[in-house]
């Protein structure tokens, strides 16, 4: 019953394949069932109404990452996605709610799990990047931003805060930034050089911290589980890589390749 997630193509391809779609959505349920936690996923059960909500919010995140055929909107959705599972023997079902399957459940979830932990990885790094980005309100042009956001993520990578290599993935960050987008979290603000006359696009975060980490403790509680400890938290080290990396606004304006 196992099938690889394939990435989406090319934004003129579309995927037929309602297959991956459904396999696709198996991997989301999964993910949301984890992040309950032991004693919820493992002994008690989830009900069906909390799982549908995470499960909802992670297919959304990801929209940019796969095609499917089918979106999942309603409880009825995932109910169908649940029975396949059950009949597989991942998970159980019992009083409205739902739990991973005594002895057998527990290769299945993690296989599909560890199928989506990179990509969720990613966004988790993407928002606390974005968070720093509002506190220090450096103008960084979106390539820029994105530069500095893969240079956070090898360094987590590196200290073994990140367990993926995949979660390091520059077309993985440019589908979180424009996630946020939709998400009105940020903004590209097109502006003119003056000395160059020429234009160039420097990212904005408009939503306040507050929303800010809420969305990032949101992402976290879908991830692998709890990270390494290390001397310096996230995002302490997102700070320290933009120290490093920061240059003066005006000093990007004038040498910065233009962005159309």
């Amino acid at each position: 019953f196992f099938f690889l997630m394939i990435r989406r193509p090319p934004r003129s391809t579309q995927s037929r394949s309602s297959a991956a779609s459904d396999v696709y959505k198996r991997q989301v349920l999964a993910c949301a069932l984890v992040s309950f936690g032991q004693q919820l996923a493992w002994n008690e059960g989830v009900p069906i109404d909390r799982l549908f909500d995470e499960a909802k919010f992670l297919y959304d995140l990801l929209k940019h990452e796969f095609i499917t055929r089918q979106s999942l909107q309603t409880i009825e959705d995932l109910q169908n996605i649940l029975n396949f599972m059950e009949r597989r023997g991942m998970l159980t079902q019992s009083n409205n709610k739902v739990k991973v399957a005594e002895q057998s459940g527990d290769l299945g979830i993690n296989y599909l799990c560890s199928l989506l932990w990179p990509f969720i990885d990613s966004y988790w790094v993407t928002a606390v990047f974005m968070m720093s980005l509002r506190k220090s309100q450096q103008g960084l042009t979106k390539a820029k931003m994105l530069e500095q956001v893969q240079w956070f993520a090898d360094t987590l990578y590196e200290e073994k805060v990140l367990v993926h290599f995949e979660s390091c993935s520059m077309d993985t960050f440019k589908n979180a930034y424009e996630q946020f987008k939709e998400m009105n979290l940020l903004k590209t603000d097109t502006i003119v050089n003056p000395k160059t006359n020429t234009t160039e696009s420097v990212v904005r975060i408009l939503a306040k911290e507050e929303e800010l980490k809420k969305i990032e403790e949101h992402i976290s509680s879908l991830q692998k589980g709890a990270f390494a400890k290390t001397v310096n938290s996230p995002i302490d080290i997102a700070r320290r890589s933009m120290a490093i990396e920061s240059v003066s606004y005006t000093h990007l304006r004038a040498h910065e390749t233009p962005e159309h």
